[in-house]
């Protein structure tokens, strides 16, 4: 993201289905844990 010149975003991982605002951008852990971009 940094190289394509987006800034002001967050990247948060989370339990699966704890997304609360935000898109859902990919998974962890096994499919445990959820990874949230927010901007």
């Amino acid at each position: 993201l940094d190289a394509k010149g987006v800034s002001g975003y967050s990247l948060e991982i989370v339990d699966k289905g704890a997304a609360t605002d935000g898109k859902v951008v990919g998974s962890c852990e096994g499919g445990t844990k959820e990874i949230v971009y927010k901007r």
